[in-house]
Order: C-alpha cells, then sequence, then structure tokens
C-alpha cells in the first residue's frame, strides 16, 4: 500500500489506532483525503469539497480493520481519493 501512496505522491499517516482507526492522507502537505474505520463501517472523505463522501462501506473489524482487510480497503481509499484529486 505504501509503494502505491508514493507512487501517487500521496502520503498516509495513521492518526488513530485505536477504535475509531483513522488515516490522513495528504499530498505535498496539503489534506486530501480521511479514512475513518468504527462501528463495522469504513468511510472515505475529501477535504477540498467540504468533506465530500467518497466511499462509505463496510468492513469486518469493529472499531478497525482487521489485519486481512487493511491493505485491500487503504488501497480501495487511496484509489478513490487519487481520481478525486483529478476530477475537474
Amino acid at each position: 500500500m505504501m509503494l502505491v501512496a508514493n507512487e501517487l505522491g500521496l502520503v498516509v499517516t495513521l492518526t488513530c489506532r485505536d477504535a475509531p482507526e483513522q488515516y490522513a492522507i495528504t499530498k505535498g502537505g496539503v489534506p486530501c483525503g480521511y479514512v475513518r474505520v468504527r462501528w463495522g463501517g469504513m468511510s472515505v472523505s475529501y477535504p477540498e469539497a467540504g468533506d465530500e463522501d467518497l466511499f462509505r462501506g463496510s468492513v469486518d473489524g469493529f472499531g478497525g480493520f482487521t489485519d486481512h482487510e487493511r491493505e485491500a480497503k487503504l488501497l480501495l481509499a487511496l484509489g478513490l481519493i487519487a481520481a478525486r484529486i483529478l476530477k475537474p
């Protein structure tokens, strides 16, 4: 996941490990995405458009990702954020 983030010029920072598990996504030091996992759900938002929701879906974990899903779900989030950055 970090290799993909680097290729996209994105930095993924874990901001909270406990419930809710949260990640801030930046590009060039500017916030461009936020991932939150809690209550068995995951949300991906885009701050440049008034915290526009890019995704809401379920996860196997309750307060965070399970170990087996973290990589895939974060790759999904990075793809959504990168696509939104490119959208006019």
